[in-house]
């Protein structure tokens, strides 16, 4: 166990739960629990494997993000593909995740 990443996952964990509104932004209707769940998966990920950082980029954010919505609802392979390109067609318009 590393302390630096308890630390850090603590305190993410603790602004969204202070924060459940924000918490709703970033992952809409999917399940927290799996969220929190993944999360702690890729830190520890990024710890084995030597990274000089272990906290999660934006790109690994979106990726746990994407990961939990595909297991929730399959995408077809247009949607999948607009997901990968960062772009993707809302009834809003288009819809960057940079």
């Amino acid at each position: 166990m590393n302390v630096d990443a308890e630390i850090y996952l603590k305190n993410l964990i603790g602004f969204f739960e202070t924060n459940p509104d924000q918490l709703k932004t970033l992952i809409g209707e999917l399940d927290k629990d799996m969220f929190f769940s993944k999360v702690r998966e890729k830190v520890y990920s990024n710890i084995q494997e030597d990274r000089d950082e272990f906290i999660l980029t934006k790109k690994e954010m979106i990726d746990i993000i994407k990961d939990l919505f595909e297991e929730s609802l399959p995408l077809t392979e247009e949607q999948s593909y607009e997901i990968e390109a960062q772009f993707m067609k809302t009834e809003f318009g288009l819809f960057s995740l940079n």
